[in-house]
């Protein structure tokens, strides 16, 4: 065979050149036809436009998880996870990668890093192979990329490799044509041979189909399956390497050395590799529920079976032909991943350990799946829920990672230990209902985390933004951008670092923090920083229409003694009143709220702890009646007092006309009433107003006989400002005996 060249620019330039005296070509497919291999049909790469073509080889798949460069449209990538990728390490990542989504638009990411994996192909002068992992420094998001492309394993063994396995697998190869704006193409072909030693995982296709050739370096190969529902799915099989005369050579996914590596690379960021492959037996139990005997499996569907799952397989429950939902775990016992399909729950009881490896737990239907027998972890995996529930009585993570997706739920129910282990959850809701042990990172990537047990031995928390945790629990360190909202009481943590746009909702019911939701901060600082610009505090309150000084205590509550204010100063503030069973925003006419934290002591579990609490207050708006009342009379006063029209005085003064004069409603100074003076043939009637009372009116009326007053027409004019109060007059002509009055009233809004 002719040597493999890398599909540098500058080499294959010069060798084609020489070999087909033109220029060098992307991927060729023969018989080539747009409607049939281009993904997009216009507007690449700016703009694209999917090719929607029933012709369309790829038209049943999911092409959202491929990207491309933004400084060289020709180079492809494969994802497999939200944050990483696949590329050839001769060719390098991009400044800038590129997807179009799953919601129609394109969207943009930068490159953290490329880091090589050290297997692959392995060129001349090389001693590791091509195959390397690029990492974004931001994820894209779930509406962007839904898809997670599993990587296709069809080993008989998690330790050692099957290539022969993997000889025809049918493939559809991405690449490009020879100008950077036409659309990317795809196109089928079969794995023609796999080599596997050393630093050396490859595998080759013949040209017959297709052409791989400059700038296709990096770009994904997918392997057509058949999922256990029935569907046909693509799953990563490797990237493009190099070529030579006769065969196209791709970096090999499908060995346990390669999976191990991207796993391990993938971890500091929360990830784990999805591995899928074929089921090679299904769940019986017809004879016995003993996951270890012959006569509880079938293999391939046939009964009775020949040998049982015990060589690490992946395997089926399918609940619809299944004879026993019992699956007896009479002895310790592994299997590569389960399979679910079916309308029924499967229940895994007994004091031995099933270990599941790689390949995870995948559930196909909206069902409950119950392991009340001790699970393990044998490698850091993906477990996809759908919209299903996985209940779990106790789990040991073994030093690995688990990750969550889709939309259901995962319960674990009984002790989380494992050493180095982590958790993480990229969707649905993940609910920890018992203490652990794990001594590894927590990542919320997005959906939900609720805990109600004791999470503090895991070494922080990271929340992602979009990302929810709740519960009443306990948990280490707090970072990230997320949204934390304490479960209808006190959830606790070491420690808070807002630095990256952490918010906080807290629902208050009364005015103390225990019936109050509430996040108690242990650590000696609290807040390692404080919220920032992009936090926003939110404070629900259960009331339509506060009391005007009504007080309420929660949000907040650190064991140390010193004022944390100044660390919520910089989030936006956001408080809600209940109205008719809906929350809406508090506005400037309901009033405002006062922040300020104060020594407090809370009750855990029965034992005080003195430390400081959020101190909210709600007042009326300011210059408004109910606003003076407020702030002039005592603390404890009876409201009834404190009422417009109540004169709370000997002299029978109504609280309004204090207001208006600026007195002390509980002793009015009437030296300081109205007054009247002849000057130039007009009656001069002059008063003193409260310049903080804007929200009422002065109408100057008459009367003949003290009994009827009318308004008069006089406009009361400004005069000066003296002792604190404006002073304001009005000039009546001088008449035939008449009373005046200065007639106060709240100004129509």
């Amino acid at each position: 065979m002719t040597p493999i060249r890398r599909r540098s620019l500058r080499l294959c330039l010069t060798v084609l050149i020489l070999q087909a005296g033109g220029l060098a070509f992307g991927m060729t497919v023969t018989g080539y036809d747009p409607e049939a291999h281009d993904r997009f049909s216009g507007g690449y790469p700016s703009a694209p436009v999917p090719n929607t073509s029933p012709d369309f080889v790829g038209l049943p798949f999911d092409w959202s998880g491929v990207g491309w460069a933004s400084n060289s449209p020709k180079k492809s990538f494969g994802f497999v996870s939200p944050q990483h990728y696949l590329v050839a390490r001769h060719f390098g990542g991009a400044g800038t990668v590129r997807i179009f989504g799953a919601d129609g638009t394109r969207h943009d990411r930068t490159q953290r890093q490329v880091i090589a994996t050290e297997l692959g192909v392995v060129f001349q002068n090389q001693t590791v192979g091509d195959l390397s992992l690029g990492i974004l420094n931001t994820p894209f998001s779930q509406t962007a990329m839904p898809v997670r492309y599993g990587v296709l394993d069809r080993n008989t063994s998690s330790t050692s490799n099957a290539t022969t396995a993997y000889n025809n697998t049918p493939l559809l190869i991405y690449g490009h044509g020879s100008v950077s704006t036409n659309s990317t193409r795809v196109a089928g072909t079969p794995i023609n041979s796999v080599t596997v030693s050393g630093n050396t995982h490859s595998f080759t296709t013949p040209r017959t189909d297709l052409q791989l050739e400059d700038l296709d370096s990096g770009g994904p190969a997918f392997a057509l399956w058949t999922n256990p529902n029935g569907q046909s799915e693509i799953a990563l099989i490797g990237n493009h390497a190099g070529i030579n005369d006769t065969v196209n050579a791709h970096n090999f996914l499908g060995t346990f050395q390669v999976i191990n590596s991207l796993n391990d690379l993938m971890r500091p960021d929360g990830r784990a590799l999805r591995v899928v492959g074929p089921h090679s037996h299904t769940w019986v139990g017809s004879s016995s529920t003993n996951i270890n005997q012959n006569s509880a499996w079938g293999i391939s569907g046939n009964r009775p079976p020949t040998t049982n799952a015990t060589s690490d397989r992946f395997v089926l429950f399918d609940g619809d032909t299944a004879d026993s939902l019992s699956v007896n775990i009479n002895t310790n016992y592994t299997l590569r991943g389960l399979y679910f399909t079916g309308n029924q729950t499967f229940t895994f009881s007994g004091s031995n350990t099933l270990t599941v490896g790689r390949g995870g737990l995948t559930l196909y239907a909206d069902t409950l799946q119950q392991f009340t027998a001790p699970l393990a972890l044998g490698s850091s995996q993906v477990w996809s829920t759908g919209n299903g529930t996985v209940s779990v009585q106790s789990l040991n993570l073994n030093g690995h990672l688990l990750e969550i997706l889709g939309d259901g739920t995962v319960q674990l129910n009984g002790p989380v230990t494992g050493g180095s282990g982590g958790l993480a959850v990229d969707s649905g809701h993940l609910v920890v209902n018992s203490n652990t042990s794990y001594s590894g990172v927590t990542w919320v990537h997005g959906g939900l985390l609720t805990v109600h047990a004791d999470l503090s031995s895991s070494e922080r928390l990271i929340l992602k933004p979009g990302a929810g945790l709740t519960g009443s629990g306990t948990l280490p360190p707090i970072e990230g951008g997320g949204r934390v909202q304490p479960s209808g009481g006190i959830l606790t943590a070491a420690s808070v670092n807002g630095s990256q746009g952490l918010s906080f909702s807290f629902l208050f019911a009364n005015d103390t923090p225990g019936g109050n939701e509430t996040l108690r901060l242990t650590a000696a600082t609290p807040f390692t920083a404080p919220l920032s610009a992009g936090s926003t505090l939110r404070i629900y309150l259960v009331t339509d229409t506060p009391a005007p000084g009504q007080t309420w205590r929660g949000g907040f509550f650190t064991d140390q003694q010193a004022d944390f204010l100044s660390h919520l100063s910089s989030a936006q503030t956001e408080v809600y009143l209940l109205e008719d069973d809906e929350y809406r925003l508090l506005t400037p006419e309901d009033g405002e709220v006062l922040f300020e934290t104060v020594p407090h002591t809370l009750e855990i579990n029965g034992s005080p702890v003195e430390g400081r609490v959020l101190h909210l207050t709600v007042v009326p708006p300011p210059d408004t009646f109910a606003r003076w009342a407020y702030e002039t009379f005592p603390e404890g006063t009876d409201p009834a007092l404190m009422e417009p029209l109540a004169a709370p005085n000997d002299a029978g003064v109504p609280n309004l006309v204090s207001y208006a004069h600026g007195w002390d409603p509980l002793n009015p100074d009437l030296s300081d009433r109205p007054f009247a003076f002849p000057e130039d043939g007009t009656l001069v009637i002059r008063w003193g107003q409260n310049p903080d009372a804007p929200d009422i009116t002065a109408t100057v009326q008459i009367s003949t006989d003290l009994i009827t007053w009318t308004d008069t027409a006089l406009i009361p004019a400004y005069v000066t400002t003296e002792n604190g109060k404006d002073l304001y007059e009005v000039r009546p002509p001088l008449t035939d005996l008449a009373f005046y009055r200065v007639f106060w009233q709240f100004s129509s809004p």
